[in-house]
């Protein structure tokens, strides 16, 4: 089984919901996981979850870890790299 993680910086339009993001995750047969540390608290969710990731509170320039342990590991961490560094790729 696989383990990738990555690094992101948060960086998403105004019309961006964590709702989308649920979704696009479920097609994955990975398990996959957001880590945010901030002011000496650990959250850890599943962003397949709307609820983990209401709880999460994600905001811009929040630097968190996203990992995944399974076959397509990678490729779903890239998906939700891609999908939280948008407001990038859109000039």
């Amino acid at each position: 089984m696989k383990d990738f993680k990555k690094q992101v910086v948060v960086d998403i339009t105004e019309s961006q919901t964590i709702v989308e993001l649920s979704y696009l995750l479920q097609k994955y047969d990975s398990e996959i996981f957001i880590l945010n540390v901030s002011k000496n608290h650990v959250q850890e969710i599943n962003p397949k979850s709307i609820l983990g990731l209401a709880t999460l509170q994600l905001k811009n320039g929040t630097e968190i870890t996203v990992r995944a342990v399974g076959d397509d590991a990678e490729e779903a961490v890239m998906e939700v790299t891609k999908f939280l560094q948008s407001a990038k790729h859109t000039d």
